[in-house]
């Protein structure tokens, strides 16, 4: 109930900011100069969506359970640095809550589930848990022109898995479906193969190709663009993201703009 209410709350501080230019809480200095330092996106936005994207971050965070693994403490600052890497991917889209995906743990560095089982860097449980290693999930920011980035790749997992929950329009629908066509295409998939502009892993399975695809969409699009021109298109209007035209204002709106 309680997170029913907040969602209905966070609903109504978009739309009346959206409407009339007006946001009822004040955005963190330390915490806008984080994610300005940090994400590109970010940085190329106006202050009009840099606070929508605080304010989607602050929802996110609030309707999540967090925990640290390993005597890791979770600061503030660390849950909105996980919090925008679904926002970014999501920005142009109504809000949507991840359900099925209620908990959030954080490790220090690569991570084993049991003592003898393989180390990992990031995991998504379809039973409901994103886990992460920290020290992957920051070195996924540090080089935004390498198309790896661990938060983008494991929320990528959650809107593929929680598919039926996520969020259903006509376009939204019929771009997902595209995808899906282009990946169950064999020429097509060939073809990406043979361009090499996606790791090996992409190719293992649909989940895989459709995480390294958002991360490439999200972090080299002019090279994607150029390289894949079909997959490119199908993401830039699945997510509703012209993320070269928004690139190419970097540098326009300083970090003062709040």
């Amino acid at each position: 109930m309680v997170s029913i209410l907040k969602g209905y709350y966070f609903d109504f501080l978009e739309s009346i900011y959206r409407k009339y230019g007006m946001l009822f809480y004040k955005m963190d200095r330390s915490i806008h100069e984080k994610l300005y330092r940090n994400i590109r996106f970010y940085r190329c936005i106006d202050a009009r969506d840099r606070n929508i994207f605080h304010l989607r971050c602050t929802r996110f965070i609030s309707q999540h359970m967090w925990s640290g693994r390993e005597g890791l403490v979770i600061t503030e600052a660390m849950q909105f640095m996980v919090a925008a890497s679904y926002v970014l991917i999501t920005f142009r889209l109504p809000f949507i809550l991840l359900d099925n995906f209620e908990q959030i743990v954080l490790f220090p560095d690569e991570y084993r589930l049991n003592p003898k089982g393989e180390k990992y860097k990031g995991l998504t449980d379809p039973k409901g848990t994103i886990s992460l290693s920290w020290r992957d999930h920051v070195a996924g920011y540090e080089d935004p022109d390498d198309s790896r980035n661990l938060g983008l790749h494991e929320f990528a997992h959650t809107i593929m898995l929680d598919k039926q929950h996520f969020y259903s329009d006509e376009v939204f629908d019929a771009n997902f479906d595209l995808f899906l066509m282009y990946y169950r295409n064999s020429v097509l998939m060939e073809e990406a193969r043979t361009v090499g502009y996606f790791r090996a892993y992409a190719f293992d399975n649909a989940y895989e190709f459709f995480s390294i695809s958002v991360e490439s969409f999200f972090e080299t699009p002019d090279e994607f663009s150029n390289k894949m021109p079909e997959l490119y298109m199908i993401l830039k209007k699945l997510f509703r993201t012209d993320i070269q035209e928004v690139f190419n204002k970097e540098g326009r709106f300083g970090i003062s703009e709040i």
